[in-house]
């Protein structure tokens, strides 16, 4: 069992913003990514990971998730996990700066060090302008990430 592994991870982000209860589209944006990962067993493990996820203009967000993994095949992973999320934006724009949410994906290892990730991230959380706009975000992210 591996005492530690740490891994870096870099893609790109698609989704949606609903604002006010209308769905508006995001234009793709990128993201990257530094876990630690413990295994707890053959099959399970947990991973704490910090995410730093470009949204263009005044809607970057900080990410902090813990997830929990399932082995079922030698090179596929399954994930799931709760996050909490920190919008990092020009002082006085958003009154609501902070929130959760969870994750759900799955990662093929493709050799010892690389690997393809694939992931969809839901917040729970809205953020409330100052222009009173509700915001809620989703994504679904696809990167590919380099094991130490």
């Amino acid at each position: 069992m591996d005492v530690f592994t740490f891994t870096t991870l870099s893609g790109i982000v698609t989704g949606n913003t609903i604002e006010n209860r209308l769905e508006i589209s995001e234009p793709s944006t990128s993201y990257v990514n530094i876990f630690a990962e413990k295994s707890l067993s053959e099959k399970f493990g947990i991973r704490t990971e910090i995410i730093y996820a470009m949204g263009g203009g005044e809607s970057n967000t900080l990410e902090i998730p813990i997830i929990f993994k399932y082995k079922p095949l030698k090179n596929l992973n399954f994930y799931s996990g709760l996050q909490a999320n920190f919008l990092l934006v020009r002082k006085n724009s958003v009154s609501n700066k902070a929130g959760f949410g969870f994750n759900v994906g799955a990662e093929y290892h493709l050799g010892n060090h690389f690997f393809v990730d694939t992931r969809y991230v839901h917040k729970f959380s809205q953020l409330k302008s100052s222009f009173r706009v509700d915001k809620a975000i989703n994504s679904v992210r696809l990167g590919i990430g380099y094991k130490f």
